[in-house]
């Protein structure tokens, strides 16, 4: 049995690669992604969600695929860190096996649910869409020969960034919410028109670093329906996750009419859009908004006062991810995702159209910029000291 370390990335004397593939971002990016070793690509799904007839998710009997991250005890990668590992073929069956091209790539890739109705019949539809994709290794023959891997084992290495502003991995439960996942996949053209090439993927989780510095202002709010009237104040228009979000409520009602309850939600907004083939011009727009947290009001309910005044909160769970966007030119559709946050304030009043909306937007951040903050400022100070 032969055991070869693919010539394809030349290596140093630690068998690292010498070349350390990492991409540096002119847009904001976010959402799903992957790792994926490849062998001629022509995309795995379209944005119907369904898998092209080029690949193939079941290997040939006789082949396995398998990846080795190289910190086999992490479980989630911080945008910003450095993801590697070593993906291994095995071929036990096929002793003149040649392939076209061979690619190992970081992939992001989203997948949402649209209810559509046709009629009085309402049905959801899955799409998924690619809207990042980075080389981690590709590697082509351009002539008939191929890339011969007879009977044995075969390792290629892998190492790159993880973008400092690709979006959380996803994978809550509620259809209303997208999902947003990464991967390490690999791709395998063979050489021979009429073999099926064949793809498996890696999942990885990530975690996504806020930036260090945001523009938090206090925010106040008012709107009027009638004879009420409500001013909601947000001493920070911030939220961190892991911590409580302040808000105060100062409600007045002049003719002390009937008011059935306030309420609050933190309200998560999707902004999607993508072209449905590369090179249209037309753009397709898809909008979800997912209540996350919700609060009645304590002493709202049933209110016939003329004066209302208190403070509350919300707890924002770590779960949640930050607000964050992408725009990426290595997406073929130019796909666009916007994650954004708004509170809600709900008064439910009596009568017709008495009902008051309030929209406030919310910036959500995550803890681990925090802790990187105080770490630079108390670099800083230290290394202020030190030249003074």
């Amino acid at each position: 049995m032969n055991t070869v370390q693919s010539p394809m990335l030349s290596a140093n004397c630690d068998g690292h690669p010498t070349t350390l593939v990492t991409y540096q971002p002119t847009y904001i990016t976010a959402i799903l992604g992957c790792v994926l070793v490849t062998v001629g690509r022509s995309g795995l799904f379209n944005l119907s969600g369904e898998e092209s007839k080029d690949f193939v998710s079941i290997l040939p009997p006789g082949w396995s695929i398998e990846c080795q991250f190289t910190d086999k005890d992490k479980t989630e990668y911080v945008t910003g860190e450095i993801v590697s590992g070593t993906i291994e073929f095995f071929n036990s069956d096929d002793s003149e096996l040649k392939f076209k091209k061979i690619n190992i790539i970081l992939v992001g890739e989203v997948v949402y649910n649209i209810s559509e109705k046709i009629g009085k019949t309402t049905s959801t539809k899955t799409y998924r869409m690619v809207f990042f994709q980075q080389d981690f290794l590709s590697h082509t023959i351009g002539n008939d020969s191929g890339i011969s891997l007879p009977i044995g084992r075969y390792t290629w290495s892998f190492s790159g960034l993880v973008d400092h502003l690709l979006l959380p991995s996803i994978n809550i439960t509620d259809p209303k919410s997208p999902l947003v996942h990464y991967f390490i996949r690999i791709e395998m053209t063979q050489i021979k028109w009429y073999k099926k090439n064949v793809y498996k993927n890696f999942f990885l989780n990530v975690r996504h670093n806020s930036p260090l510095f945001v523009n938090v202002t206090r925010v106040e709010s008012q709107e009027k329906n009638r004879n009420v009237h409500i001013h909601v104040t947000l001493p920070k228009n911030r939220v961190v996750t892991e911590s409580k979000f302040l808000f105060d409520i100062d409600l007045h009602n002049s003719n002390e009419v009937l008011i059935y309850g306030v309420s609050a939600s933190l309200v998560q907004i999707w902004d999607i859009s993508s072209r449905r083939i590369p090179g249209d011009q037309l753009f397709y727009v898809n909008r979800q908004q997912v209540q996350i947290l919700y609060r009645d009001l304590e002493g709202t309910q049933s209110f016939r006062g003329e004066h209302f005044h208190r403070s509350f909160e919300l707890f924002v769970p770590r779960t949640i991810p930050p607000t964050c966007s992408i725009e990426h030119p290595s997406s073929l559709t130019g796909a666009r995702i916007v994650l954004s946050y708004e509170l809600l304030i709900k008064v439910q009043v009596s009568g017709l159209f008495s009902d008051i909306d309030m929209k406030i937007p919310v910036i959500v951040s995550n803890i681990i910029h925090l802790k990187t903050a105080e770490k630079i400022l108390s670099t800083s100070k230290n290394e202020s000291s030190f030249f003074n």
